[in-house]
């Protein structure tokens, strides 16, 4: 309440004392004139008194705006919380997501569609090295989505510190396989090093039935900590047929070998099985 205010406030209060006060002191007898009414006066005096006070506390809300120093020229804090509020909870609820989705897949694997959603949900979280991985078990199911594909593999995704070598490409059968391989038959990806141990560096393990099969071999499927497909100078792939679902064994001859290559400059694989390809013992 400022000064300035109080005192219009009490002029105007005297000026309307007057103009009320001057027609009642007129109209008295001679005698009396130099007695003021004083009840009207003072009836006069509380309208005036109620109506200065409506006016300076009657509206508090007007008051703290316009005596506010800040208003206008801040954001609103309640606005600002309430936008806060907003994106933790969007946060959260990723979060949750991705906890249920790795619970469940510990469970189950296999499940390609939810590898490619935990993927999207890693990238939407900034865990790219995560994200990758996810992406990569989701393509060894044979469940891809280009738009993420090319996105995980831009070269400024992730440092070349934290990428990991990839060998992608498809095996497929060849007409005369056709009638030699069973859906319930067992395919199998596999990658060493040449020169060095016949132990595989990585393995992915499908069903015959999904064939044609498109597959990503990585450091994550390395058989044996520590020794991956980064690791090696040279390596070669292979994919085979097995009956059993023993990798050891091998159904009728069907082995089909790439060329060597570098890990680093890996090509786009392509393994076509035909009966003619045995290679002899594995």
């Amino acid at each position: 309440m400022s000064i300035e205010f109080l005192i219009v406030v009490f002029v105007m209060s005297i000026i309307a004392l007057s103009f009320v006060g001057y027609p009642l002191l007129k109209s008295r007898p001679q005698q009396s004139r130099g007695f003021i009414n004083l009840p009207a006066l003072f009836v006069i005096a509380a309208i005036v008194l109620v109506v200065a006070i409506y006016t300076i506390v009657g509206r508090p809300d007007v008051r703290e705006t316009s005596h506010s120093p800040t208003s206008g020229s801040m954001p609103d804090s309640g606005n600002m919380q309430s936008s806060a509020a907003s994106s933790d909870s969007k946060a959260d609820s990723v979060g949750s997501l991705v906890g249920g989705l790795e619970e469940r897949l510990l469970l189950d694997p296999s499940n390609g569609k939810d590898w490619l959603l935990l993927a999207k949900s890693y990238d939407h979280l900034g865990r790219s090295a995560d994200a990758v991985d996810a992406y990569q078990k989701a393509a060894n199911l044979g469940v891809t989505e280009s738009v993420l594909e090319q996105k995980l593999s831009a070269p400024n995704y992730q440092s070349s510190g934290d990428l990991p070598a990839q060998i992608r490409g498809n095996v497929s059968l060849s007409a005369d396989a056709m009638s030699i391989v069973q859906a319930t038959d067992t395919v199998f990806v596999i990658a060493r090093e040449v020169g060095a141990s016949p132990m595989p560096l990585a393995v992915v393990r499908r069903a015959a039935g999904e064939l044609p099969i498109d597959f990503v071999l990585s450091d994550k499927d390395s058989m044996v900590g520590g020794r991956g497909i980064s690791s090696a100078e040279k390596v070669i792939v292979e994919a085979k047929v097995s009956e059993s679902g023993d990798a050891l064994s091998t159904k009728a001859g069907l082995v089909a070998r790439s060329e060597e290559f570098k890990p680093n400059d890996a090509p786009q694989i392509l393994l076509v099985l035909t009966p003619q390809q045995a290679l002899g013992a594995d």
